[in-house]
């Protein structure tokens, strides 16, 4: 039932030209980017207007100046957020965004064991994600800024932890916490 937006936002789409284009270089790609947008459409169970945004990204990839591949991403988008900002903003949000998610998301669940539930309570599992956000944040300060030489690629943040609980273990003459 929800999708129904999307048919009508595609629909209204098909039969104009782009509202906004514009181009940008990011890295070895120029990306040429088409924009159309609708304000006020209706969704179900929604009681505001509905802004629905369609880009469409024809990237071309470079190197040494000559084309090598070339691309066309699409990304549908459904907001409440009405024309205070702009269809550049809302694009670059986006792609920050993935930018969070590989990295910091993945980065969570992989080594902080955040896909794995402490307690049952919602206000209890809150400060926990909490207190592993502000473990995560401080662990990647100390590595990216009081660490002025770490290098990731030649050291990775899993092995420069492990690196740092032996020596503690050594120096304190700590018997390890988890035998292996």
């Amino acid at each position: 039932m929800r999708l129904h937006i999307v048919k009508d936002a595609l629909g209204l789409f098909s039969k104009r030209k782009p509202d906004h284009v514009w181009t940008t270089q990011v890295k070895n790609q120029q990306i040429r980017i088409e924009a159309w947008e609708d304000h006020g459409m209706e969704m179900t169970n929604v009681q505001v207007g509905i802004r629905f945004v369609r880009f469409v990204e024809h990237i071309q990839i470079m190197r040494h100046g000559k084309v090598i591949k070339t691309e066309t991403k699409e990304t549908l988008l459904a907001t409440t957020c009405q024309e205070e900002v702009k269809v550049e903003s809302i694009w670059k949000m986006i792609h920050k965004r993935w930018n969070i998610e590989n990295c910091l998301f993945h980065q969570l669940k992989t080594h902080c064991h955040m896909d794995h539930r402490f307690v049952d309570r919602f206000h209890a599992i809150t400060a926990c994600i909490y207190l592993q956000m502000v473990a995560f944040n401080l662990w990647q300060l100390y590595l990216f800024r009081y660490l002025l030489q770490y290098d990731q690629k030649k050291h990775p943040q899993v092995a420069v932890a492990e690196r740092m609980r032996i020596e503690c273990e050594m120096d304190l003459k700590i018997p390890p916490l988890l035998s292996r």
